[in-house]
């Protein structure tokens, strides 16, 4: 069964990025989760991207990227992951965004 639009869900936009931040099992994963069932486009699995750093979705209007910064060692790998354009194009949901630096 699909979820419901929330308020938040009905909201994000190309060039939003919400930024997850919280202990580990505080929750990151399952709101991100959530949020893309209720937009994205098939969306029915949604694993966490603990290993692959960044997936990626479809929404009816924009990509929405999810990323899992935890395992990054510098800012720069950002970067090489192609973030900054992500930023600008698509949502963005960003868990440990310390990760990134300033």
């Amino acid at each position: 069964m699909p979820f419901r639009r929330g308020p938040i869900a009905t909201r994000v936009q190309p060039g939003d990025t919400l930024l997850l931040e919280g202990p580990l099992g505080a929750g990151k994963t399952a709101f991100a989760r959530a949020l893309i069932q209720s937009i994205a486009v098939d969306a029915q699995d949604v694993p966490s991207p603990t290993f692959t750093l960044v997936q990626t979705y479809q929404t009816p209007d924009f990509e929405l990227w999810h990323c899992d910064l935890y395992r990054l060692s510098s800012p720069d790998e950002g970067i090489e992951l192609g973030l900054d354009t992500a930023f600008e194009t698509a949502g963005c949901l960003v868990e440990w965004p310390d990760r990134l630096g300033d």
